[in-house]
């Protein structure tokens, strides 16, 4: 399938930061593409470059064939929201959606028809003669994306279009946000740092450290198989700790020697071993079998229907994370108590330390 945007050897740098590093990446027609890391990444910076807000030092840019590098924004084929709605707070709902619509010069009887279709679509029919001022955050939030959809462009940009918003309205949104795109089938790039957002919105996501992309996959490839240590501990919060091989198919960490089914990393000397704390669960029943961890408890946290359990181990200086369930749990550990872990061989990551 032909790319529909293509980001070649990307470089951009402010003074003697680099803040992206030879960017390279396809996306075709229709795809959801989220650039998700933490701040100072990159991924603004990336989405500026492809809206023309800044421009790059080095690199090529080519949207539906056509060689935008050096184009002025007002001539890209794109819309935009920003995670501060930027509406125009002395127009209506209506004339801030219809604002591109005007700008293009289209006759009112086309802007009326495309305004109620939008207005329908983000759910705020009935909201058309009212202010920003008058809206909640996130029917705000919907009628920038409303106003970006109206001029029909081939490109939408996202820029952490959620993240003001309480977590119950963003993760509304969230939903309202896929479903518009299933709708309307646009080319989408979102940025994010929420990795639940990129998770659930995305068609691929690409991950972003030091202004290079770590990876790009689907977000179930992504979750079940980061590439990097980066990626691993980012996507899921991950228990990383220094080992070395033991023979074939076994590492050590700490004083604990485990059994990991994956190919051991070709590189030579430290490895990094890597779990989820979802993946870990209690081993009351058998305290010496295989991956077997034994630990005291130095914490919990209760994260909804989920406990998190800090465990002190001998597999490194770290607590070891451990996710277990409320629900249907026959053993709710304490603090202070010794408790073992059992820890699949195939859930087991290994990457090179370097």
């Amino acid at each position: 399938m032909n790319a529909y945007l293509t980001v070649s050897d990307a470089r951009k740098s402010f003074g003697a930061f680099a803040a992206l590093d030879g960017i390279a990446l396809d996306i075709v027609e229709g795809e959801f593409i989220c650039f998700l890391g933490p701040s100072g990444c990159g991924k603004t910076t990336l989405l500026r470059c492809i809206a023309g807000l800044e421009s790059i030092d080095a690199g090529r840019i080519v949207q539906a064939g056509v060689d935008i590098t050096q184009l002025p924004p007002s001539v890209r084929d794109f819309g935009i929201v920003f995670q501060s709605y930027a509406l125009f707070p002395n127009l209506s709902i209506y004339d801030n959606i219809a604002y591109g619509l005007v700008a293009q010069g289209q006759s009112r009887s086309v802007i009326a028809e495309r305004v109620a279709e939008l207005v329908a679509l983000v759910g705020l029919r009935g909201q058309e003669a009212k202010y920003p001022a008058q809206l909640s955050g996130g029917q705000q939030q919907r009628v920038a994306l409303a106003r970006a959809l109206a001029p029909m462009p081939g490109l939408l940009l996202l820029d952490e279009p959620l993240s003001a918003l309480d977590a119950k309205v963003r993760t509304h949104l969230r939903r309202e946000l896929r479903d518009v795109h299933r709708k309307v089938g646009l080319t989408t790039i979102m940025v994010t740092h929420d990795r639940e957002e990129a998770l659930t919105l995305a068609d691929r996501i690409a991950v972003m450290n030091a202004g290079r992309i770590e990876q790009i996959g689907a977000p179930s490839e992504i979750y079940n198989e980061p590439a990097t240590p980066f990626v691993a501990d980012f996507i899921a919060a991950m228990n990383l700790y220094e080992g070395e091989r033991a023979g074939e198919g076994r590492i050590r960490c700490g004083s604990v020697e485990l059994g990991a089914s994956r190919a051991l990393p070709a590189s030579p000397g430290k490895l990094l071993c890597g779990f989820k704390p979802e993946d870990a669960s209690l081993a009351m029943d058998a305290p010496d079998g295989e991956n077997v961890v034994s630990g005291q408890v130095a914490d919990i946290e209760n994260i909804g229907s989920l406990m998190r359990v800090y465990l002190a181990t001998p597999l490194g200086a770290t607590d070891v994370r451990v996710d277990l369930p409320f629900a249907g749990a026959k053993t709710i550990p304490k603090l202070g108590e010794q408790i073992s872990i059992r820890i699949p061989p195939d859930k087991i990551l290994l990457y090179g330390a370097a």
